[in-house]
């Protein structure tokens, strides 16, 4: 009945677990921001999202973005997100948003032919690390 929808907005609500979310593969669109979601695993097969927003999700585990090829925008702001290797393999991501987070190396997202816009604000991540990044992608508005 579901299965056939595109985009799913649940941020603000009290939901906690996104196993009931496995089977809707034709989301492209998902909101789950300010959830009280610590696990995303279950999204794995989502392969169609074009866009996912995870502000202020507290998961550990961010290794599942990987799968998102489609991928164009990925927000998660204030997040427990610590590492964009997981991003690296995503060829349509335009734009991003980890601000608040607990990033440390953008390196990875070096290799990302279409990013335009990082939002880079708040972390851990040093102006040397920015630099390299910058000149790895010319193109790219990085805001730290």
């Amino acid at each position: 009945m579901l299965t056939r929808l595109t985009l799913l907005r649940v941020a603000g609500s009290p939901i906690d677990d996104v196993s009931p979310l496995s089977g809707l593969i034709h989301l492209e669109d998902l909101d789950l921001s300010n959830t009280h979601v610590t696990d995303i695993s279950a999204l794995a097969e989502l392969t169609s999202l074009k866009q996912l927003r995870l502000y202020d999700v507290q998961a550990d585990d961010y290794s599942v973005l990987a799968n998102f090829r489609s991928l164009e925008w990925f927000y998660a702001s204030r997040s427990r997100i610590s590492d964009a290797s997981p991003l690296a393999g995503l060829p349509h991501l335009t734009n991003l948003k980890l601000d608040g987070t607990r990033m440390t190396n953008p390196l990875p997202l070096s290799t990302l032919p279409k990013l335009r816009s990082a939002d880079l604000r708040d972390t851990r991540i040093t102006d040397s690390a920015i630099q390299a990044l910058r000149s790895a992608q010319p193109k790219l508005r990085v805001r730290k």
